[in-house]
């Protein structure tokens, strides 16, 4: 995020290995330094439109800008 920032960069994507307990602190970290975080999610966890619909609003409720799933 502070790499980001020097250079200019508008988004970080966090790849895998992030965890739920700590991302909120990462957004919150990285939008006072005016980057955006987009983050990386297994499509093996989100293929039922439940799991879906549970975990897309808690991400959007962390701040987080976007989604990579894959």
């Amino acid at each position: 995020i502070d790499f980001a920032q020097h250079h200019g960069w508008d988004y970080v994507l966090v790849d895998e290995g992030w965890q739920s307990s700590w991302m909120p602190d990462l957004v919150e970290y990285a939008r006072a330094r005016g980057v955006k975080i987009i983050a990386w999610f297994n499509s093996s966890a989100l293929q039922t439109a439940e799991q879906r619909d549970n975990w897309l609003p808690l991400v959007k409720s962390w701040g987080v800008a976007g989604v990579k799933i894959d």
